[in-house]
């Protein structure tokens, strides 16, 4: 709980709060409860600050981790992974793999349904997984996950076995995801365009009764729900009748109604607007996400093709300074290509250091010489970068820093400011330099989906540590593939994120997966509310 002075937030350091835990990003799951499980009373409505609406419904087509959250309240999966990183039974009784990881066989639950009453079983699963795969570049984060799928197998009603071309032994941590939720197997007869705006159905603790793009969606409870995950207390229906997501892009209004009493939990909160909440009568939560850090993820095409120009970028960004100056107390530098919480982290503090006199001097022998203005120049070409900010002016603070220190070396570092699809969409076709990137999971194989494709070493690479079922010998394999990545300059980690929640102690119950995504099916209200 923060104790601090009760007093609103300035608006630009509130500003920060509405991207910092909603970028993109993929989450991985896992179970344990926040600071208090007192027993409340049943009923009311759980009232759910979100900063940002995707505009999508679709846990599948969904990036936003905030987003992400609220579907897996609609969404279960086959297995669940808890805080400190156990996978544990959900709609899947147990499980077993092959040697070589390259075959999952799941025993499922055999008195689970979905909300349309149709019934949970090994073709719902099938459907599911074929579903994806044939969405191709539409599921975004799904894709990776499923690299070298094959099919599934249907053994028999309760039984599945989902095989891949390769081991893959990341498969188990993406299973846990909302992004590879079982959902019913009417949703893939409905178009994804049509399902961004009125979701899927699942096998969740609620439904979704309704959507007011960028004002409001609206849960319901679902009468019946007992097949909650094995870590969890409470196993039943959720105790609330419903929840009541808001948007409300501004943090310090955000702020103001949970003091006042019309909100109940918030998340989208960045670490200035964190130390304004507390009075006394908050909880929060700030555990750092596994995963990619933050950074600027690079495309190595016109000047960024040069490895030079690359380590030159990463030498003249002083993370201390941009993460302390431009961030909050709560955040740190990040030290390696995943974070320090993320199985397979390894730290690489030689990648991480600021020397400019170095970046001048790489430069230098690139051929890019000072020009009039400071700027370099090479055949008449400035050297200039662009870097994509779908998110607006709540970065801008460390990303000007960052331009201003990329300028001290001679590289003109421009932020251009696009929308959520117009980044997703140039993502997709790779006309980018340089654009925000990080991603929750909890298992190394997120770095398969990022930087696949860069070299035929790190692809060597990439692919045996998907292979190895052995946990030392994985480790090893990424941190080669890390130190491979990070001497190349194809990325630039900044720091790790954090995914806060704040919420009136009047709340108890909710629970968080290992990527601090909040499950609220055992959430109850205090009775002053």
């Amino acid at each position: 709980m923060i104790d601090k002075p009760h007093f609103r937030p300035s608006r630009t350091a509130a500003a920060l709060a509405a991207v910092l835990s909603a970028l993109v990003l993929l989450a991985g799951c896992s179970g344990s409860t926040g600071p208090d499980q007192a027993a409340g009373a049943d009923g009311g409505t759980l009232r759910y600050r979100l900063g940002t609406d995707e505009g999508c419904l679709d846990p599948y087509q969904q990036q936003l981790r905030a987003m992400l959250g609220v579907s897996r309240q609609v969404v279960d999966s086959l297995v669940y992974q808890t805080q400190d990183g156990h996978i544990v039974p959900w709609l899947a009784k147990s499980w077993e793999l092959n040697a070589d990881a390259s075959q999952y066989t799941f025993h499922l639950r055999d008195d689970v349904t979905f909300s349309d009453g149709s019934v949970f079983d090994a073709a719902a699963v099938e459907a599911t997984m074929d579903g994806l795969v044939a969405m191709g570049a539409k599921a975004l984060l799904a894709a990776p996950l499923l690299a070298g799928y094959t099919g599934t197998q249907v053994v028999d009603a309760h039984t599945v076995t989902i095989r891949f071309d390769h081991p893959n032994a990341g498969f188990m941590q993406a299973v846990t995801t909302p992004t590879l939720g079982i959902a019913s197997p009417k949703t893939w007869t409905v178009d994804p365009g049509v399902r961004c705006q009125q979701s899927v159905v699942g096998t969740g603790p609620f439904t979704f009764q309704s959507y007011t793009p960028r004002e409001s969606i609206s849960l319901t409870k679902r009468p019946g729900y007992h097949w909650a995950p094995d870590s969890f207390q409470d196993k039943g229906p959720a105790h609330l009748d419903g929840i009541k997501v808001s948007f409300v892009s501004d943090a310090a209004v955000a702020i103001g109604q949970l003091q006042s009493g019309d909100l109940d939990i918030l998340t989208d909160l960045s670490g200035p607007a964190l130390q304004q909440v507390g009075n006394g009568t908050t909880e929060v939560w700030k555990q750092p996400n596994p995963g990619i850090p933050m950074g600027l993820f690079v495309n190595p095409i016109g000047p960024l093709q040069n490895e030079n120009v690359r380590e030159a970028l990463s030498l003249a960004l002083d993370r201390p300074t941009l993460v302390h100056t431009a961030l909050s107390p709560i955040d740190e530098p990040a030290t390696g290509l995943l974070s320090s919480v993320t199985t397979g982290y390894a730290p690489f503090p030689q990648y991480f250091v600021h020397d400019a006199a170095r970046a001048r001097s790489l430069l230098d022998a690139a051929g890019w010489q000072p020009g009039p203005d400071g700027i370099r120049v090479l055949n008449g070409q400035r050297l200039t970068v662009e870097l994509l900010n779908p998110f607006g002016t709540p970065l801008s603070p460390i990303l000007d820093l960052a331009a201003q220190q990329a300028r001290e070396v001679g590289i003109d570092l421009r932020i251009v400011g696009v929308t959520l699809a117009q980044e997703r969409e140039r993502q997709l076709a790779k006309n980018f330099q340089l654009r925000l990137n990080a991603s929750s999971r909890g298992d190394a194989g997120v770095l398969t989906g990022f930087f696949r494709g860069l070299s035929p070493q790190i692809d060597q690479l990439l692919d045996a540590q998907g292979r190895e079922p052995d946990p030392a010998k994985r480790s090893a394999l990424v941190a080669q593939v890390s130190e491979l990545i990070l001497k190349g300059g194809y990325d630039i980690p900044i720091w790790p994120l954090k995914n806060p929640l704040v919420w009136d102690h009047n709340v108890s119950g909710v629970v968080f997966d290992n990527t601090n995504t909040p499950s609220f099916s055992g959430v109850s209200m205090g009775a002053s509310r």
